[in-house]
């Protein structure tokens, strides 16, 4: 279902009282509007630092970082203590999948309205920063009937809440503030003309460390008025090899496919595209990245390739279009930038 369409949210922007024909960049806009509001005024806000402490202050929110099992347990005791029973139960809440929760706290006697726990623990710190502005997010867009005394953010799939898919677009609006974000981005690009990895990454060291590559990379695609296309590749079956297994055949391997495709907006309306699940041809770099061990430790630049070799098994194939596409090794998967030439 089109999330423009989905009766949870068009129910979430009647609650806000905004306009229902358009739910998804009304909200969107509403939360854009309050953040302005709240830093309406201050003498300065040159970092997201400073941001997040203001965004905070006025949404009545306390942000707690744990650390360890120990700074869980300490929390928990803490909270209880006062009389919010109900972070008791945030060892549960933290499950492997979870990053986070944003408990609705007890208004008797306290000055936060709102606490969010950030699990930092092992590998969940890479995204700490996210998830607090997700967490934000969602307390900006706090109605009653639709926030309930807990949240948990987690790795949902396909099939994630229509609001936490919602809550992620608010969240990337937010932790990539434009008047912080876009001053850096346009140096940057004025500098190098195009998105690429070593670019990104100096626009993260400027902007904000703490942001993630990934979530950096993401929202310099989606600024950038070159048609460029993130995309990600990995093993993978095409759904006819998908019913087989299934059905119980055995001996299918998996090819190269495209398991994610990300196109910004001047991708979109230059009509650039790679389909998801699409198989990746032997002659990119894509699959010579991922093929190769010792490709995949040199430096890649800018490689041409034309979108016409990418073909299906029916021997269709994409547009006649020239591109440039720079790639690198994340793990079993490659991303690659494809930007239209």
């Amino acid at each position: 279902m089109n999330l423009n369409s989905n009766p949870r949210v068009i129910g979430l922007a009647n609650a806000l009282a905004l306009d229902a024909n358009d739910p998804i960049e009304a909200i969107r806009s509403f939360c854009r509007a309050r953040v302005t509001r709240f830093v309406r005024g201050v003498a300065q806000v040159s970092s997201m630092v400073d941001l997040q402490q203001i965004v905070c202050v006025d949404l009545n929110l306390t942000v707690h970082e744990v650390w360890t099992d120990a700074d869980v347990q300490e929390l928990v005791r803490s909270y209880v203590a006062a009389g919010e029973i109900i972070v008791a139960s945030l060892p549960g809440q933290l499950s492997p999948d979870a990053f986070g929760v944003l408990f609705r706290l007890n208004k008797k006697g306290r000055r936060s309205r709102f606490a969010a726990v950030i699990d930092c623990r092992g590998d969940k710190h890479l995204r700490r920063y996210w998830t607090l502005w997700h967490e934000i997010a969602h307390c900006l867009t706090d109605v009653q009937q639709f926030q309930l005394p807990l949240r948990r953010t987690t790795t949902a799939g396909l099939e994630k809440d229509p609001i936490e898919q919602l809550t992620d677009m608010i969240a990337a609006d937010l932790a990539f503030y434009d008047p912080l974000f876009k001053p850096i981005f346009r140096d940057e690009l004025r500098a190098t003309g195009r998105v690429s990895f070593q670019m990104t990454e100096r626009v993260r060291q400027r902007f904000c460390a703490d942001a993630s590559a990934a979530s950096t990379i993401n929202a310099c695609v989606a600024a950038s008025p070159v048609p460029t296309i993130l995309v990600e590749a990995g093993l993978a079956f095409k759904k006819a090899e998908r019913e087989r297994i299934a059905a119980g055949e055995t001996g299918i391997l998996p090819t190269l496919r495209i398991l994610k495709s990300i196109p910004n907006k001047a991708a979109r309306e230059a009509g650039l595209y790679i389909p998801r699940n699409m198989r990746v041809p032997q002659s990119s770099v894509v699959a010579r990245m991922h093929s190769d061990d010792h490709c995949a430790l040199l430096e890649h630049g800018l490689v041409p390739e034309n979108l016409q070799a990418w073909t299906t098994s029916d021997g269709d194939c994409l547009p006649d279009v020239e591109v440039t596409v720079e790639a690198r090794k994340s793990g079993d998967c490659v991303l690659a930038l494809v930007s239209l030439s």
